[in-house]
């Protein structure tokens, strides 16, 4: 197979490459870079010389710029107004009194008591949140008004549904009175 005759005057412009593949031709051509061609070595030199000078020097005056750049963005963000300062420093002073109060409140317990709502919930979170890391939590209603709360691992939850009987009565059910024991020791007979 020969290839296709092209006339002399069409070569000039299909001086590109032309991809084959699959069937598909491509007329592809590099980019002019603005620089002649070179028609001897003494012309390279010079043009790599010059290139590798141009390197050098772009190279080292990047590291100029990015420092250069990087000094006049700190002195912008640094440059802020006086009023704005001004408005800053007040803020600053009225955060730094309210703490003060607020420092002297926890240190001389004068803090109020938080409601009997929010003292619930509180209550309630904490004991949902050791429910969920698996302990067994019970409420019991003693006598006197009071509220007994009974927290234990679950391997220890019969023991302590004993003692806590025991210990801890319902409503409606006599106290059990313990009898005391003497914590004197008792030297032999």
């Amino acid at each position: 197979m020969s290839a296709p005759r092209v006339p002399a005057d069409e070569t000039a412009e299909r001086t590109g490459i032309q991809v084959d593949g699959y069937k598909i031709k491509a007329h592809l051509r590099p980019v002019e870079t603005g620089e002649p061609t070179h028609e001897t070595w003494a012309e390279v030199a010079q043009s790599v010389n010059a290139k590798l000078k141009s390197i050098a020097v772009d190279s080292v005056g990047l590291v100029a710029d990015v420092v250069e750049g990087s000094r006049r963005i700190i002195r912008g963000l640094a440059d802020i107004p006086a009023a704005v300062a001004r408005r800053i420093d007040r803020a600053h002073e009225k955060a730094d009194r309210v703490e003060a109060l607020e420092q002297v409140k926890v240190e001389s317990r004068a803090l109020p008591p938080p409601s009997p709502a929010d003292a619930m919930n509180y209550v309630k979170e904490f004991l949902l949140g050791l429910q969920a890391q698996g302990k067994t939590v019970g409420i019991r209603d003693l006598e006197d008004g009071r509220v007994a709360i009974v927290i234990v691992k679950p391997e220890d939850q019969q023991f302590a549904a004993e003692v806590v009987a025991k210990a801890l009565p319902g409503p409606g059910q006599p106290p059990v009175k313990k009898k005391r024991q003497s914590r004197r020791k008792q030297g032999p007979e």
